[in-house]
């Protein structure tokens, strides 16, 4: 909320549930930020595009009440518990002629924005293989009743909350080409259920491996890193939550031609020196997708948005995972 407040010539509106607690009303109200009941919510025709944030079990519902009431669509990632779900969503959204953009703001990262450049650039050939690592802090991935994050039933499980924004920003960096090869992925039976360590591996060809491994374990900090190797050389950089740009590491390994060409890109780079000056990647990333999300809503810019298609890409192969685990 703060980052969209933030924005020239965005007002907020918040649909409160009748048992919400005053002193939380208050508080967005002295935030600045219009507070209306549920039935009037739909009624406020100053709202052009609804954000939906509430657990996956609940999203399609919501969502299909906001697009079949004429409004865009904002909606958190997963967009659903499955395929399905998902699937659901896009067919009313056509069916409504509404828009609809789905939670990956991974690709307005500076560090991935950066990396996507250097990729289309080409000055370090065509890509070989790409290697993700993710984890995030917490504990067992086991069914937790209490949290719907570990709950298949209200969120799909740890894989899809997070393996989502890795599945994506995957298909983003390669322009769609590693399609197939996610469409075949394999999961690595050896999990250890309470560090709930996965690992993925394509199927593999001449032209590229990608290769996945999402951790969550008991570490205090969330990090990910990406490591490219290219026909010249190695590239890869990491990040730590929050996304800090002092947390930035860029390690570079090759011929010295491929270091000094890589060396000179990451130095040259406007976007990181821009987000420095924000102060933290995720708040620069944030900014740029939501203002890129509103001037497509009301300027209609075309800037390239992750949407419910690429939501939908992101479901199957989680449902994939999810019924090899289940099988398991």
């Amino acid at each position: 909320m703060p980052v969209l407040k933030g924005i020239d010539g965005v007002n907020l509106t918040f649909s409160a549930s009748e048992n919400m607690d005053f002193e939380d009303k208050d508080f967005l109200i002295r935030s600045g930020i219009n507070v209306l009941s549920q039935s009037e919510f739909f009624k406020y025709e100053k709202t052009k595009i609804i954000i939906v944030a509430v657990p996956p079990s609940s999203q399609l519902q919501i969502s299909k009440n906001v697009l079949e009431n004429k409004k865009n669509l904002y909606i958190e990632k997963p967009a659903g518990v499955n395929f399905t779900e998902t699937s659901i969503l896009e067919v009313t959204r056509k069916m409504q002629a509404q828009k609809a953009y789905v939670g990956f703001q991974f690709r307005f990262d500076p560090g991935i924005s950066a990396l996507k450049e250097l990729m289309e650039s080409k000055i370090l050939g065509n890509f070989k293989q790409i290697k993700v690592n993710w984890h995030t802090s917490g504990s067992s991935a086991r069914q937790d009743e209490s949290n719907w994050r570990n709950n298949i039933k209200l969120g799909g499980g740890v894989h899809r909350d997070f393996l989502c924004h890795v599945i994506d920003y995957l298909k983003w960096l390669t322009r769609d080409s590693i399609n197939q090869s996610l469409e075949r992925l394999i999961l690595d039976p050896k999990i250890d259920s309470d560090l709930y360590n996965l690992n993925l591996i394509s199927g593999q060809s001449k032209e590229n491996v990608v290769s996945i491994n999402i951790s969550r374990g008991f570490e205090s900090i969330s990090y990910w890193e990406i490591s490219l190797q290219f026909e010249s050389g190695n590239f890869l950089i990491k990040s730590s939550f929050p996304f800090s740009l002092n947390d930035y590491h860029i390690q570079i390994n090759g011929s010295k031609k491929f270091n000094d060409i890589a060396t000179e890109f990451v130095n040259s780079r406007k976007i990181l020196n821009n987000s420095l000056n924000q102060g933290l990647a995720r708040d620069y990333a944030l900014n740029s997708y939501f203002g890129s999300i509103i001037k497509n809503v009301f300027e209609g810019y075309s800037t390239e948005l992750p949407d419910l298609e690429d939501a939908k890409f992101t479901q199957f192969i989680s449902d994939q995972i999810q019924e090899q685990l289940t099988q398991g």
